[in-house]
């Protein structure tokens, strides 16, 4: 069974970042995530994390990728985080990521149906 810390683990080797890049990122002492393997960090933190990685609280807890609320987690493979880390790197994307942080997840349900949309058009 894997733990929140695992997960941790897999969504740091996912964005190319160590767990100790992700601590002075979210501002918390050195070491600190080494404790999820046995214990989950405190609400406010754990938000800190869903967002920053961009799931849900739920699939760090529990690495459920849907809640029963019927809210969906999307998960990318590792060709389509290669492409969106290329994007990052361009000027003229740097709006669009910003605008995607705050995206709920209505928002991105959309997103999806329009790129469908298009890619019939091919």
């Amino acid at each position: 069974m894997s733990t929140l810390l695992d997960r941790v683990k897999e969504l740091c080797k996912a964005h190319n970042i160590t767990q100790g890049e992700l601590e002075k990122r979210l501002g918390i002492s050195s070491g600190a995530s080494s404790k999820w393997a046995k214990s989950t960090p405190n609400a406010k933190l754990l938000h800190d994390l869903s967002d920053f990685f961009q799931v849900s609280s739920e699939y760090l807890i529990t690495g459920q990728n849907f809640s029963q609320s019927n809210k969906h987690q999307l998960i990318l493979d590792e060709e389509a985080y290669a492409v969106l880390e290329e994007l990052k790197t361009r000027p003229e994307m740097r709006t669009l990521f910003s605008v995607s942080r705050n995206a709920t997840t209505e928002d991105i349900l959309k997103t999806v149906k329009i790129i469908e949309a298009l890619k019939g058009v091919d």
